[in-house]
């Protein structure tokens, strides 16, 4: 049995073959041939294209097939809309989606569906792409209050980032906080409000940033420009009256660099010809990479050993 002209971006649906006078029964048997690979009820998709999916691709994709088969417009919410939106989070997507339910209300939960009503009378809906979602500023917010706080200054700062496409301000968001009323959480989102910064350039530059402060350290500078015959440059962390800059997993800095024709090799000897520039001003540079952040012991070993101070919070 050719199933190739019934599959839809890697996906089946029972409801297609037996449109076409197909027993749907083949799909099970493909499932049991480990070819298919059932995603929900009376939905299968090719095993290998969606094994081969990150789990933002694979979540989006569960939305679609939610989306089909309801009998009523779908909006998005939380975690889902955060997908969609491009949030970045520690962690994968799950294989579960939120829906916001206007209508019914209170939680209600379906195989593979979350439903909320959760300020579902104030939250607005805009369209991105094929979905329907809760506004940017939102989602953030409502992402911001379901994770620790370093993770929700993290998201807000990605949020408000510089560069970014968002194109929230803080104003945005406390306007959106006072529209929302949670009836819990408020003050912690207020904290990550004022803690957030438009200078981070990553989500895990803002963690460390926030870990560094939470182990005791000085708040650092936050891209900073130093100038030397060469020009500019604005390191991830400045502690100038100690004489430290830091940087941020220069590895993801290597992957947006396009202007070195995506060579990696070319654009990590030009971080280190820009680290020794920064060194020959005078400075100590300590490079902060993802696994600090998951060793806390290593990043003060680090911070320690280039001469910051350390004070008990």
């Amino acid at each position: 049995m050719h199933l190739e002209r019934f599959i839809q971006q890697g996906v089946v649906y029972s409801s297609d073959l037996s449109r076409e006078g197909v027993d749907p029964r083949v799909l099970r048997a493909e499932a049991a041939r480990g070819t298919l690979l059932k995603i929900r009820r009376g939905v299968y998709a090719d095993k290998d294209q969606w094994m081969a999916r990150d789990s933002r691709s694979r979540h989006m994709a569960l939305m679609s097939i939610v989306q089909r088969e309801a009998s009523n417009p779908v909006v998005f919410a939380g975690i889902s809309a955060a997908a969609v939106w491009g949030l970045p989070l520690l962690g994968e997507f799950p294989d579960r989606v939120t829906v916001l339910d206007r209508w019914k209300g209170g939680g209600r939960s379906e195989p593979g569906v979350t439903r909320t009503s959760r300020g579902a009378t104030s939250a607005l809906a805009v369209a991105v792409g094929e979905f329907s979602v809760t506004s940017i500023a939102r989602t953030v917010l409502d992402r911001a209050r379901t994770v620790p706080i370093r993770e929700a200054i993290a998201t807000i700062d990605w949020a408000l980032w510089k560069r970014g496409t968002s194109g929230l301000d803080l104003c945005d968001l406390h306007a959106e906080l006072d529209l929302m009323n949670p009836r819990g959480g408020r003050r912690s989102l207020e904290i990550a409000l004022t803690e957030s910064t438009s200078l981070s350039d990553s989500f895990g530059e803002s963690l460390a940033r926030v870990d560094m402060w939470s182990l005791g350290f000085p708040r650092p500078t936050l891209q900073r420009e130093f100038r030397d015959r060469d020009g500019s440059m604005f390191p991830d962390f400045a502690w100038e009256s100690h004489g430290v800059l830091g940087e941020f997993d220069g590895r993801q800095k290597y992957s947006r660099n396009m202007a070195v024709n995506g060579d990696p090799s070319e654009a990590l000897w030009r971080e280190k010809k820009r680290e020794d520039r920064l060194r020959a001003l005078g400075f100590t540079i300590v490079r902060i990479f993802w696994s600090d952040l998951e060793h806390p012991e290593r990043l003060i070993a680090k911070l320690m050993a280039a001469g910051l101070p350390r004070v008990a919070r």
